[in-house]
């Protein structure tokens, strides 16, 4: 049997099972819990990182993409990047690069309640963004701690005028 009939078969499978969502069928498995504990197999967790999804070819978890497009250089040499189906949602994809990382810390604190494990969270701080200062980084550091986020996982930052970045004031989307 090949794959395209196998996952056929799963879809029909998955269609005849009628799951009925009830209090009591929670508060058996609440009981089960407190009894017997959870298993690691339960637990949740976001991956991959930025670095893991590079060599995956997708995105990094939940966070935004770093840039529409971009050339990622290392020892074996440049590779272009860009996220997929960008030729049919170009203007969805928001640059991590771009967006305010306290609005970031906000959505990553928001979905962290919902899993085991610490979200691996990255902060990218461009300062070519006229927010963007000490004090900036610093508070965004302390919202996160105070919100309880379990890590950040890495800090970066783009340096005035790199050439990670357009020296237009405009964005990439926005750029004719």
């Amino acid at each position: 049997m090949n794959l395209k009939d196998k996952i056929k078969q799963n879809k029909e499978k998955l269609k005849n099972i009628k799951v009925v969502k009830t209090k009591k069928n929670w508060d058996t498995t609440r009981k089960n819990l407190m009894k017997y504990g959870v298993r690691n197999s339960h637990i949740q967790m976001i991956a991959p990182n930025t670095s893991s999804s590079l060599i995956q070819g997708c995105s990094a978890s939940v966070l935004p993409i770093f840039s529409k497009f971009y050339i990622d250089k290392n020892s074996k040499g440049a590779v272009p990047i860009m996220p997929p189906y960008i030729k049919d949602h170009f203007w969805y994809y928001q640059e991590f690069k771009n967006i305010s990382q306290k609005i970031v810390v906000d959505i990553i604190s928001a979905i962290q309640k919902w899993n085991d494990t610490g979200i691996s969270m990255e902060l990218i701080f461009n300062l070519n963004l006229s927010e963007v200062n000490a004090k900036y980084i610093y508070e965004t550091l302390i919202d996160a701690w105070k919100k309880d986020l379990k890590t950040v996982y890495y800090i970066r930052s783009i340096q005035k005028n790199s050439s990670d970045v357009s020296v237009k004031e405009e964005c990439i989307s926005c750029s004719g």
